[in-house]
Parts: structure tokens; sequence; C-alpha cells
């Protein structure tokens, strides 16, 4: 039985007095959230606030239902901000919020819930780190990566942004089952979780979100709760008075469209980053260089925008075309059968950019100007902001709901950047680079005057990103391991640390990529390795029975399953457990729950929640090693 230990309620600190200054409304500030059954009632809720207040109500306190939520919305009255996760409903999605407002329609709370909540500012976490230009900022910037898309769950961003996790086998679907008591501590995990999120480095997140705000004139509010990339750029993009589709551009956009295989939209297809396929091996001393905000720079260096794009002057048209090469990187794309693009054919025309400055271009100078000089002023979110905002703002032209959608624009700057790291990658020789990526290259060593080049021929910044004392690249694009040459050890996270693979087994296989082994010369470290290796499998064989269990977690209900899957062999399991009462199986084998079992030597099945029925498949789990193993 998974047991939920006491939430540690920390201080909450009011938001720094700048912002406070700034949005009044932060300064009485709460964070909340709440579980309901099946049937969409909620059952209990928690809040914090900057006030102090520490809330925890469960409707098993409460002598009734209305009585709960007038006591829910006594505490909600007190606030001026309420900040949650996932709080918004969306698409098929019912939200904390919606729920409650369901709820007091039920006891005729309707009007004094609408006269609170409409004066309520509020920010849905979700929607902040659901963000494309959020997310783009953290991975490239920091390396904090989490799974999802617009729809992250908390559980992977906390993880990812602040190193914490929630109680591993508790979800939402499945707590509804658990005492009160641990109900009440699952919510007030969330509600704590979602605070520290946004507390980070003193809101420094949140702080940044401000500073854009200010830059494209948008609510700060708006802008927290955005969601998508394109309600941030498209704002800005008015402000410059950029100009959208004309009838002749729609109709090519019309006609280019792509669509998926269920029928939807796909955007008109275009080619992305130039990808340098890496070479598998060891390598001492090598070199890692990134061209600075890449995407950006192409714009302006080349002026590109949508009324610079084949404009109507006819001397540009007969001296402004873009390099050959440029267009062979497009329609080579195009026309290659595997990216599916509507039209196979290589596009009607040769681009050709005008010679007047155009207003994009204009705009990424603008923010490359402002970059520097809050860097120099030591105004570090304004800088961040500034950052986010340039390298975001190209990929709206691709999107195919927005306004300003121009995916002329687009390709042009992505095939510029595949032309620019095609060209260092000359200048390097091929020999020498190991493995690149849409703005990054990996070099055996230094290349004396490669940064000159870049700044002087192609007009971009190249970068020394990392130098390493060794480094060791797998045959898969972004998974590497290696001592930097201050002696830190940094790693990707590889295959085999991010599988599904019992701890001990990632455990034993993470090793490989210690600074123990890394360190040693050629000579030695394969030696040292296959002997690691032969004594790990050893240790696999002797190892305690229950830390081989998988806990992995099923999305869908386990008996929707038709194939003899993992899935299907659990419901069955589940099924004579419960001596073939189908509804009581149905509740203890609902999607969205993690799953705990062990890979088993049996007739009819492959896998058991039973440890002590079945002899385990040793065969197995020594495959899941070696495979571990060899990714890293």
């Amino acid at each position: 039985m998974i047991q939920l230990n006491p939430t540690i309620i920390p201080e909450i600190l009011p938001f720094p007095s700048y912002l406070g200054e700034l949005v009044p409304q932060l300064a009485s500030t709460g964070y909340f959230d709440c579980e309901w059954d099946q049937s969409g009632h909620i059952y209990c809720f928690c809040y914090l606030d900057t006030a102090g207040h520490v809330v925890k109500y469960h409707m098993k306190d409460f002598k009734d239902s209305l009585g709960f939520l007038n006591a829910i919305l006594n505490t909600l009255e007190t606030c001026k901000t309420l900040i949650g996760y996932s709080i918004f409903n969306d698409r098929d999605f019912m939200s904390d919020l919606g729920h409650l407002e369901l709820n007091c329609q039920e006891v005729n709370l309707t009007e004094r819930h609408d006269k609170i909540i409409t004066g309520l500012k509020r920010i849905d976490l979700q929607k902040v780190f659901g963000n494309t230009n959020i997310r783009s900022f953290l991975e490239k910037g920091e390396g904090i990566k989490y799974a999802g898309h617009w729809n992250v769950k908390l559980e992977d961003v906390v993880q990812a942004y602040i190193h914490e996790g929630k109680t591993l086998g508790i979800t939402g679907k499945n707590v509804e089952h658990k005492s009160p008591s641990e109900q009440l501590e699952y919510c007030m995990q969330d509600v704590v979780l979602t605070y520290k999120l946004i507390q980070k480095n003193d809101f420094k997140l949140i702080g940044i979100i401000y500073k854009i705000s200010e830059d494209i004139k948008l609510d700060f509010f708006d802008t927290c709760n955005a969601n998508y990339p394109t309600s941030w750029i498209g704002p800005k993009f008015k402000s410059i008075e950029l100009n959208k589709p004309s009838v002749e551009l729609q109709a090519f956009i019309n006609d280019n469209m792509s669509y998926n295989n269920k029928g939807k939209k796909d955007g008109v297809k275009y080619v992305g980053g130039h990808v340098i396929p890496p070479k598998m091996g060891r390598y001492e001393g090598p070199v890692h260089l990134d061209v600075v905000s890449m995407y950006p720079t192409m714009a302006n260096v080349y002026n590109i925008s949508p009324e610079t794009v084949n404009c109507s002057h006819f001397e540009c048209e007969l001296n402004g075309h873009v390099p050959d090469e440029v267009m062979n990187i497009i329609n080579d794309y195009i026309i290659d059968p595997k990216n599916k693009a509507r039209k196979q054919e290589p596009r009607p025309w040769h681009y050709w950019i005008c010679k007047q400055r155009g207003k994009f271009a204009n705009l990424m100078q603008y923010y490359f100007d402002k970059k520097t000089q809050y860097k120099r002023e030591g105004k570090t979110l304004d800088e961040k902001a500034m950052k986010i905002m340039a390298n975001s703002s190209y990929g709206a032209f691709g999107s195919l709901s927005f306004e300003y959608q121009d995916p002329r624009v687009a390709e042009l700057i992505t095939a510029f950047g595949q032309y620019t790291l095609r060209r260092l990658e000359e200048f390097a020789g091929k020999d020498n680079v190991i493995y690149g990526d849409t703005d990054s290259l990996y070099l055996k060593k230094d290349i004396p005057g490669i940064i000159e080049y870049a700044r002087d021929k192609l007009h971009v910044t190249l970068e020394v990103a990392e130098k390493w004392k060794v480094l060791f690249l797998t045959n898969n694009a972004k998974q590497y391991a290696g001592i930097t040459e201050t002696g830190e050890v940094e790693h990707t996270t590889l295959t085999g640390m991010k599988s599904n693979y019992p701890t001990v087994i990632r455990e034993i296989a993470q090793k490989v990529i210690c600074k123990e082994f890394m360190e040693l010369t050629p000579e030695t470290q394969l030696d040292k390795v296959l002997e690691y290796v032969r004594n790990a499998f050893r240790m696999l064989a002797e190892e305690d029975p229950h830390n081989l269990a998988i806990s992995k977690l099923f999305q869908d209900n386990l008996w929707e399953h038709t194939n003899n899957n993992e899935q299907t062999q659990l419901y069955n399991e589940i099924l004579e457990d419960c001596n073939g009462d189908e509804n009581q199986a149905k509740l203890q084998a609902r999607g969205g729950e993690v799953y705990k079992f062990w890979k088993v030597k049996a007739k009819d099945r492959k896998v058991s929640r039973h440890l002590e029925r079945y002899q385990l498949d040793m065969k197995t789990y020594r495959s899941y090693l070696f495979n571990a193993i060899k990714s890293n």
C-alpha cells in the first residue's frame, strides 16, 4: 500500500517588490488545488497564501455541500490573485474552477461564485509551462526539458524544473479511494509544488513574463495565460504593422496545405534545421560551438520579412535572388517523398529579397540591440525577455492558425540557417566535424579562424559553448556524455536512462558514464568497462527480486486493450484477483495510473503483479541491462 507522507508547508513568500508595485493584485496571492470524484463533485480543497493562511477542507468535515462550497468561496474571497495548475477549462478538460462553478450551480451559489471569481486575477501555470516560447527558453538556456505539449503535466514539470516529484503510484484518479487525510495531503502536495514552481529563483520566470508583457503591450495576466506562442507574437506584429497574407499568398498556402492521417490541416511543409549525424566514438579535446540566435540572425542579416520576400520591384527580382544553394535546400526537402509535402515539386519561383529594409528584420535588430543593452546594464530579466521574443518570433510564420502566417518567410529563415551551418562545416573540414544540429557544431579540435570567418563572412556570432576533456558520442542525435575542461561530468538523458527499466538496471547502466570510467585511457578503458559489465550481470542475478519491479504509467484503461499486451495481461490478472467481478476489477485498472509489476516466465502471461506466484524471466532482465548499457 502506497502511503502519503505529510506535506512540509514552506513559508509563502511575497512577490518581489518591483512586481508587487507594478502589478498590485500580486500583493495578495493565493495558491490552491481541488480534487473531485467521478461524478464531478469536489471533495477536498487546499489553499495557501502570502497572508499565512493554510486551508485544508474536506467534504466529510461539513454538514452538507452548501457549507463546504461556501467555505471554499470564503477562502477565495480573501485574495486578489489565484494561482494553480490546470485551473482553466480547455477543450474536453474540465478544470478545478470549472468543477467549482458547476458545483456552485447545484446549490444555488452561482451569483456569489460569479461575483468572487470574476473579481480575481488568475494564473494557470500549465499555460505558462506549456507555452512553446517558455519551453524553448528553458530547454536551450537552462537545459530543462519535460514531456508533453500544451497539456504538460504537473508531475513532469516539477521533476524537470525543481527536481521534486509527486508520490509515485498516486494520481488524481486513484486518490479518490484513499482516506480523507491522505486525500488532503495529496491535494496540499500539489499546492506546495505549484508555489515552488513559481517561486524558483525569486520568481524569475514570472518576472521575465512581466517584461514580455511590457514589450508586447498585453495585460500581464493575459500574457501569463496565453499558452500559445502566437498570442505573444501577434500583438507585437500588429504594433509594427506587419503585412498579413495577401490573396495570392493565401492561395499558395491553400494549394500547399498538408493534411494528417485524420484529415486535419497540418500546415505547409518546409525545411527545418541541418543535422550532421553524430560519429559515434570517444574524442579527446573536442569543442562545441553555437551560432548565437541563429534564426533571428538569418532574418536580420538577409532582410527576410513578409513584404521583402518576392517584392514587386523589378530591379529586386532581377538582382536580389537568394543563393542557388538556398533554393536547392528548400526544393530538395519539398520533393523528397518522406517529408510528405502536399505538392512534391520545386517552388514555382526563385526567391528574391527586396533592397528596402523589412519590418520583421528591423524587429530582430531591435531585439538584438535591446538584449545587448540590457546585458550591459545588468538587467537580466529584460535581457531574457528580449531573447525569448527574438528566438520565438520566426516560428510563428509557420503556424497554420496564425493571422500573419507566411511559410515563405519561415522556410527562407530555416534554409539560410542550413546554408550557414554548411558553410561552417566546410570551413572546419568535414573530417573534423563529429556532430551538428541546427545551430551547433561539435569539432574534434579547435579550428583557428572559424569564429572570425563566421563573423566576417557569414555575419553571425559563433561562440564556444563547451570545451571537453573527453566526449563520448552515441549514434543517436542529442545523446552524449563527457567530462568538460573544468572536470565536470555532463550528459544528456541517454536512452538507457529514460526507459521504464527497473531503477536498479538504470543505476548499473549509468555507472558506465561515470567520471571514473571516462577518465581512463583508451588502452585501459575497454578492459575496465568489460570487467564492470561482467560483474553487472552477476549483480543482476543476485539482486533482490523486489528491486526488479517495473513501474509504468498506462494512460488508457487496461480493459480497453484487445491485444495480448502488458495492459491486457495485467487486467486479466486483476479480474482473477477480483473473482471475476468486472466492476471491482475496473476500479483497480483505470488509465492514468502507475502500475508495478514483474517480467515472469509463464505459459499464459509475461507480466504479473504477484512476484510470489511466478519465476522471474531473467533472460528479459538481462536483455534490459544489455540494452541500457549499450545505449549509454
